[in-house]
């Protein structure tokens, strides 16, 4: 059956405002509700009734195919005129969708060659302050070698102070114990011959010795007092001139750490009324990987296993296919396979 029906604006509008008090409508209603009645009603409890119910679901069954005919005749207007006006801008808006899509590919490759640039900007950024940590480790350690330095120069100074304080008194220990020995010979001389004479004399040329020896072992001792002080001072000044130079490598490095890296350029890929929207995605899958991944999680009891299962798509489909061909004797790892039972209605005519 076919009818010819105007598919403007007003005239879809009208039908639509009336459909619910068409004559097909309020009989399809009509026929629902007797139909829900009725099986609300049933009741199964013998093979004679279990059979009625049969002839009932057929009956059923082709109640609801012709209300679904009436439903589809009376929706063809409409969907004609839906087609109609689809065709009508079809071309027009794939053009337009195309022309769109060539202007965000265009746009898409600029801001690659961008991403592309900036890429390489930090990349020059991050060796230069590589190189700049590099430099800053060298001058630490060219602070610490000086340091070293003038502590070893000190230790040095202060080490050949008290050997020549040592040597100094060693030495004058020396000449003591010479003109100790060489008075007690005179005395013990004088003493052998009674001499008075020779005794007076022993003595005064044992203080004169003495006197001698305390000159020499005061001078020694002023030169090594004064070879020491040297010693000390250029210790001293090692150590000033180590601290200048620690101080004005201190300062480098301060201002090094302090300065800021030079700011990448930002991209020009930039539009008022345009965002790029970067989205991280799963670019490529390896589904045996995931599957091995998968299982070696489970095995190893780790608590990614329910997080990496959820990501395994069961095809259910392709399992009901395979059922289907090998009914009971189907077998795959981790599926259970049965029956499911389902009542299926012809539209016979009951018997009389």
């Amino acid at each position: 059956m076919t009818t010819t029906t105007e598919t403007t604006p007003a005239a879809v509008a009208g039908e639509l405002m009336g459909a619910d008090q068409m004559p097909d409508v309020v009989q399809a209603r009509r026929t629902a509700a007797h139909s829900t009645k009725m099986a609300a009603a049933l009741v199964i409890d013998s093979p004679e009734v279990y059979q009625a119910a049969a002839d009932d679901l057929g009956d059923l069954r082709a109640k609801w195919k012709l209300v679904d005919e009436k439903r589809k005749h009376l929706k063809e207007p409409f969907l004609e005129g839906g087609r109609r006006i689809d065709d009508f801008f079809r071309q027009p808006l794939a053009d337009i969708e195309a022309a769109a899509n060539l202007v965000k590919e265009r746009m898409l490759v600029f801001d690659r060659k961008e991403q592309d640039r900036l890429r390489k900007l930090r990349e020059e950024e991050d060796q230069r302050e590589r190189e700049r940590l590099a430099e800053l480790r060298r001058q630490q350690l060219e602070q610490q070698r000086l340091d070293d330095e003038a502590r070893r120069k000190a230790q040095q100074a202060e080490r050949d102070a008290q050997a020549q304080r040592d040597r100094v008194a060693r030495e004058a220990k020396e000449a003591q114990d010479k003109i100790d020995a060489a008075a007690k010979e005179a005395r013990d001389k004088a003493e052998r011959e009674g001499n008075a004479a020779a005794r007076e004399e022993a003595d005064r040329q044992a203080k004169a010795a003495q006197e001698e020896a305390d000159r020499v072992a005061a001078a020694a001792k002023e030169e090594a007092d004064r070879v020491a002080a040297a010693a000390k001072e250029d210790a001293e000044q090692a150590q000033r001139e180590a601290d200048e130079a620690a101080a004005k490598l201190q300062e480098s490095i301060d201002l090094q750490a302090v300065e800021p890296p030079a700011p990448v350029v930002a991209s020009q890929a930039k539009a008022v009324g345009a965002t790029t929207r970067r989205t991280w995605k799963a670019i490529d899958v390896n589904l045996s990987d995931l599957v091995l991944g998968v299982a070696k999680a489970i095995e190893s009891n780790s608590d990614r296993a329910p997080e990496l299962l959820a990501y395994l798509q069961v095809n259910t489909g392709a399992l009901d296919k395979l059922a289907k061909i090998m009914e009971g004797a189907a077998r795959v790892p981790g599926v259970t396979f049965g029956q499911v039972a389902n009542i299926a209605t012809n539209t016979r005519a009951k018997k009389s």
